[in-house]
Formats: structure tokens, sequence, C-alpha cells
């Protein structure tokens, strides 16, 4: 079929999109891309063809291959970073004996070096998720995305330990106007108020106003991942994104060895993650006492009679 001028400028006008969303299909394995595979005069931004390719879903869910590609990207970045750090430590050194020795030239090149070793560091620990994302066939514009709901899966899970500290402050209210009521004096409107001040206590904690999509998708983690804390999902998630790395801003600092080590605990963490397990220490703590409701549930009954628990069927995927 012969095509005509306007409609092959149409074609080829959408081609640079075709391609990206091409080259984000063709995933490689990440045993087989190495740090050297990185090419650093990528763009540390993710580019307008692989924006335009990339449409975050209305819902904000992730899926299990986002969720996987997530700790790829994430742990390819952290060896990045590792092998580029000698880089800005030698940087650094040069810098500081010229300082010493002094001299007018020496000061001078010490004022450019800095700005240079500045954006260096920046542009490390800023462009570096985004070209291990690129190396390993991900569409960095989604990758970025991805990042984004993982840190709110963190962020629910780090509060949840004190959410459920909460539900259960709120039940032990509930329970003490009962037992006032009995002992105290108090009229039976007074104990209605107290309960129902506690129920309100006990549903603010029990929803804390998550989105759906939050609480959609720190469940999935767990399907992902079921061997895997809460405690270690909230690290996996707020450490892996750009607050997390902050913590490594001593990097360039070749005296700095605290962020050399917390480097290290992040590439084992997210390790530990990909291989569905949970590193000593960083188990789940089980509440004191009877084991409380899950967030989103009202609490049994104590008087209820116990059953044999229901086994929901397996997610398939």
């Amino acid at each position: 079929m012969k095509m005509t001028l306007p409609r092959r400028a149409r074609a080829l006008a959408l081609l640079p999109v075709a391609l990206t969303a091409l080259a984000a299909c063709s995933h490689k394995d990440a045993a087989d891309v190495k740090p050297a595979d990185v090419d650093p005069k990528q763009s540390a931004t993710p580019t307008e063809q692989e924006a335009a390719a990339w449409k975050e879903p209305a819902d904000s869910a992730l899926t299990e291959q986002q969720v996987k590609a997530y700790l790829q990207v994430a742990m390819l970045q952290f060896d990045l970073v590792r092998k580029e750090a000698p880089a800005l430590h030698q940087q650094v050194a040069e810098m500081d004996r010229r300082g010493k020795e002094g001299g007018v030239l020496n000061g001078f090149t010490n004022i450019v070096q800095a700005g240079t070793a500045l954006a260096h560091g920046a542009d490390l620990l800023g462009g570096s998720y985004v070209r291990a994302a690129r190396t390993l066939g991900y569409n960095p514009a989604e990758m970025e995305w991805v990042r984004e709901r993982m840190g709110e899966v963190g962020g629910y899970y780090m509060a949840k330990p004190m959410i459920a500290a909460q539900v259960q402050a709120a039940e032990q209210m509930k329970a003490q106007a009962d037992q006032m009521a009995a002992t105290s004096g108090l009229t039976a409107e007074q104990v209605a108020q107290m309960k129902q001040s506690a129920e309100e206590m006990r549903t603010s904690a029990a929803t804390n106003d998550q989105p759906r999509h939050v609480l959609a998708n720190s469940a999935l983690v767990h399907r992902v991942r079921p061997g895997v804390s809460d405690q270690m999902w909230s690290q996996v998630g707020l450490f892996g994104g750009a607050s997390g790395f902050a913590a490594l801003v001593g990097l360039s600092d070749p005296k700095d060895t605290e962020a050399q080590k917390k480097l290290d605990e992040f590439r084992n963490l997210f390790q530990a993650t990909m291989d569905n397990r949970t590193l000593p220490g960083l188990e789940d703590k089980k509440p004191e006492g009877a084991t409380p409701a899950a967030p989103s549930a009202p609490a049994a009954p104590a008087a209820a009679a116990p059953a044999a628990p229901a086994t929901p069927a397996p997610a398939t995927h």
C-alpha cells in the first residue's frame, strides 16, 4: 500500500515514541548488566520521548513487574554509585592538596573544581537511577513514577506500628469505660461518651486517611515478596528514593566511612528483598498480648468462639 506524504509524516513523528516503547519492552536480565554497561553521558533525566511514552494509570496501581523492576534498578544504581565514588574521592583529595599548598592559582582552581565536584555528585546521585533504568531496558519516566509509589508504600509501613498502637489504645479505652461504669459511679451517658470517643479514635487510626491505591500497593508488595517484613518494605520504599540517597551525600569525602557503610547496607537490604528474605534484626515485632486485627478491619469480639482461619486463594499473575 502506498503511503501518502501526510501519513508518512505522521508515522515519522511517532517513530521516536514507538522506539522508546519498544526499548522499554526489551528488558535485560539484571544479573547480566554491570555498572560499566551504563553510559555516563546519557541524560540524567527522562527524555521528552520517554516521558511521552509513559502514561500513568488512573488508579495509581503498581504491577508485580514494576515492583521487581524497582528492586533491580535500585541495585544497579547502588553498584553504579559505588563504581563512580572513587572518582569523586580523587577530585576532593586533589582539592585538599591544593588547599594545603596555597597560592593564587591553586585557590582559583579549587573554586572551579568545587563547583565541578558538586555537580558531579548531584549528577551521580540524581542521574544514576535514571541511567540504571534506561540501561536495564525500562522507561525512566515510568520508573520515577514507580519510585514515588514505592515511597508511599514505605511511608505506610513505617506508620503501621503506630496505627496498630493507636487502635490498641482505643480498645483499652473502651474496656476501661466499662470498668469505670461499675466502680466509679459514672452515669450511662458519660460511659457512652467515653466509648464514642474511643471508637472515633480507633476508626481514625484504622483508616488513617490512606488513599486506596496506597493500601492496594502495600498489599501487592507482600504478594510479590511474602518473605519480606513490613520493616524492610518501609526502608526499601523510603530509602530507595531520592530522600534515601540524601544519606549518601558524604560519598564525595574520602574520609566519610559512614556514607560508604550506608551504601553497603542499602545494597544488602535490596538484595535480601529481591531474594524474598528478611534480614536479621528487621523482623516485624508482634504487639504484646493478643494480636490486633488488621487496621482496615474491626477487631473481633473478645467473647467470640475461636474459629479456624480462612485461607485466601493465592493471587495468580
